[in-house]
């Protein structure tokens, strides 16, 4: 269930979906007034649909693809402008790493300072579909460059870790946002895909090799690149051994790169995006 990741504390209504836009008009006669639309199913039709009861709509997007009937879009991959958008005029475009939507553990940055540790940091999403680290661990292991091999695994991940053993590996599962961060914060560098957890690391301010092995990815992927924020290896599943292992020396031996990349991360990410979300959900109400 989709509802597994979401926090216990959390309170959460299910709502049917042949009785949605029914219980919607319901809701907006109690008062409600804004809707924060946050998944693919979200599409154009939806958008329209519920702004067409009254309700104010803020869109989460990452792919840039539907027409926008919301009135404020946050879409936080890097290398976009309001070019890439199809939109009403009303539509209010929010772009960028600064409004990127980050867990409270990586936008406290620079508060607090981290030994950093001869270690790599390897996460490839909760359920890593593609096996991406059965792949990659074993070149790394090889390598024999890291003092310690740091992997976190999500929930999802249903694979044999045994198989992937090493007295260099430490296996952390389903851990809590703030053990992440201090994983992250200090290892040397680390090895994500595009998705969440490349905000995170480049919030913390890490050098960072990444790549995407999904379409909604590949987008993000580019914009990081492009903006120099990262060192690229592109599709994992294509990936080469030595392309991978090029990449992690260059992480060590070419300072003036990673000192580019890291001046580059701590301008797009100042910890501040959590206020302007914050402030675009209040101009909405």
């Amino acid at each position: 269930s989709c509802t597994a990741i979401i926090p216990k504390e959390v309170k959460i209504d299910i709502i049917n979906g042949e009785e949605e836009f029914g219980l919607l008009s319901n809701y907006k006669d109690m008062g409600y007034k804004l809707l924060i639309l946050d998944g693919y199913q979200f599409d154009s039709n939806y958008q329209k649909k519920t702004k067409e009861l009254g309700y104010k709509i803020l869109y989460i997007d990452d792919l840039a693809k539907e027409y926008m009937y919301a009135d404020a879009v946050i879409n936080h991959s890097a290398g976009l402008s309001s070019l890439d958008f199809k939109k009403s005029d009303y539509t209010n475009l929010y772009l960028g790493p600064a409004y990127s939507i980050l867990r409270r553990p990586f936008l406290q940055i620079h508060r607090t300072e981290h030994k950093v540790n001869n270690q790599i940091f390897i996460n490839f999403g909760g359920a890593d579909p593609m096996n991406i680290l059965g792949k990659v661990l074993p070149w790394i292991i090889e390598l024999n460059l890291f003092d310690k091999i740091v992997v976190v695994t999500g929930k999802a991940y249903g694979k044999n870790l045994e198989d992937l053993n090493n007295e260099k590996v430490s296996f952390y599962q389903d851990i809590k946002a703030s053990q992440v961060a201090s994983l992250i914060s200090s290892s040397a560098i680390a090895l994500v895909p595009s998705s969440t957890i490349l905000y995170e690391v480049c919030a913390l301010n890490r050098p960072v090799i990444s790549g995407y092995f999904v379409e909604n990815q590949e987008k993000i992927y580019q914009g990081f690149l492009d903006e120099n924020l990262i060192i690229g290896v592109g599709d994992f599943i294509s990936l080469k051994k030595r392309n991978l292992i090029s990449a992690i020396l260059k992480c060590f031996h070419d300072q003036s790169t990673i000192v580019e990349v890291s001046n580059n991360q701590r301008k797009k990410f100042d910890g501040k995006s959590g206020e302007r979300i914050l402030n675009i959900i209040q101009s909405l109400l």
